[in-house]
Formats: C-alpha cells, sequence, structure tokens
C-alpha cells in the first residue's frame, strides 16, 4: 500500500492541520535541543522570556498585548515560568490590582545558554525555509495583513450568502 499523505491530498481546505503538524515538528525539536542541553525550558516560553529580558518587568495585561496572546494563555506560561523559578510576580507599586512579571536571578544566569540555542535553531530554521524556497517569515506577515484586513470566517459568510442567492433566482 502506497504511504501517501492523506491531509497533503486534501489541499487548501485543511492547511490548519499541516501548518499544525509544522508547528508541532518545530516545538518538539526544540524541546528536544533544550532537553539535550540539559535546561529546563519550555518552546512556547521564548517570546516571554525574551521580552521580559529586554523590557524588564511588565504586567500581565501588557505582555498579552505584546505577544498577542490571550489573558489566560498568558497566565498558563506565568504559572509555569514561575514553577520553573523563571519568573517572579510583584504586585505593581502604582496599582496593586495589578502583577508585574519579571526574570528571576535564575533565568538572568540562563539567558547566555537559552541565545545560544536560539542562535542555533533561528540559524537551522532559515536553512529549511531557504531550502524550501520561500522567505516564511515574509509569508506569515502577508497572511496576517490579509487575515487582518477580512477574518476568514467573513470571506466564507461572503460565498455562502452568494451561493443562497444564485441558488434562490
Amino acid at each position: 500500500m502506497a504511504s501517501t499523505d492523506y491531509i497533503a491530498q486534501l489541499g487548501v481546505l485543511v492547511v490548519d492541520h499541516r501548518l499544525r503538524r509544522i508547528v508541532d515538528q518545530l516545538l518538539a525539536a526544540q524541546a528536544h535541543v533544550y532537553a539535550r542541553e540539559g535546561i529546563a525550558f519550555e518552546p512556547r516560553w521564548t517570546s516571554m522570556f525574551l521580552l521580559l529580558e529586554g523590557e524588564g518587568a511588565l504586567p500581565v495585561m501588557a505582555i498579552a498585548s505584546r505577544l498577542r496572546l490571550t489573558h489566560p494563555a498568558i497566565i498558563k506560561i506565568t504559572n509555569a515560568m514561575i514553577e520553573a523559578k523563571l519568573v517572579v510576580d510583584a504586585e505593581d507599586a502604582a496599582d496593586d490590582r495589578r502583577r508585574l512579571l519579571g526574570l528571576t536571578p535564575r533565568a538572568r544566569r540562563l539567558s547566555p545558554r537559552l541565545h545560544r540555542i536560539w542562535t542555533a535553531l533561528t540559524h537551522a530554521q532559515h536553512e529549511i525555509f531557504k531550502q524550501a524556497g520561500c522567505d516564511m517569515l515574509d509569508v506569515i506577515d502577508r497572511v496576517e495583513d490579509q487575515l487582518a484586513r477580512k477574518p476568514i470566517e467573513d470571506r466564507v459568510a461572503r460565498r455562502l450568502n452568494k451561493n443562497k442567492l444564485s441558488r434562490a433566482l
């Protein structure tokens, strides 16, 4: 029996499935690299780590806004990073209702090792995309721009309504 990729055969309809497979492969590879290097670090923490490293302590909502993630997603990442002793939270002196999140001294000590890994990961991913013949970041930027201009659900609704109208005639 031929080993064909059923999902690939379905085409653009399930592009989300294919993108998820790629994301899952990239995340698993990164997790493997961290484990091999003896670092307890999750790939999904990278953007928050870099944001806090670059800008210092920030409120949860500012982090959610900057990373374009939901508040619950940031809380989930935060809790995991607190448990790993990479992030500490404190009350904001200016507003005791807000939590300020910042990197721990342990995280700062770990930073040079992480940056070494991130440099290697960046080069490896660039190599993959170059060999694939695409500027992946440019493609992602353009797709995000299109989705921001007109969400896919609006595009589908327009087509479904157009079909209803043509059937009614």
